[in-house]
């Protein structure tokens, strides 16, 4: 069973192979771990998130349509939402 069969047949209440895992958010030390130093903003986007989740066997991947600390703190800290 793929990630996307996993992750479907759990949510239409059959029993996959095993439980299907994802996270909601990764460091950014342990994303500069895995894909390495280049990364100097904690408001990284959902192509590392999509690498992350690939490299550490995710079944899914959730991700915010503005970034993982909102619109509203990238304002706060003087950067621009592009």
């Amino acid at each position: 069973m793929n990630g996307r069969e996993r992750f479907l047949t759990a949510l239409r209440g059959g029993q996959p192979d095993r439980v299907p895992m994802f996270e909601t958010h990764f460091c950014l030390r342990f994303i500069r771990e895995l894909l390495g130093s280049g990364i100097n903003s904690p408001y990284h986007n959902v192509d590392d998130e999509a690498k992350m989740s690939r490299l550490t066997g995710l079944d899914m991947l959730w991700t915010a349509p503005v970034g993982f600390t909102s619109f509203a703190s990238i304002l706060q800290h003087g950067e621009r939402y592009q």
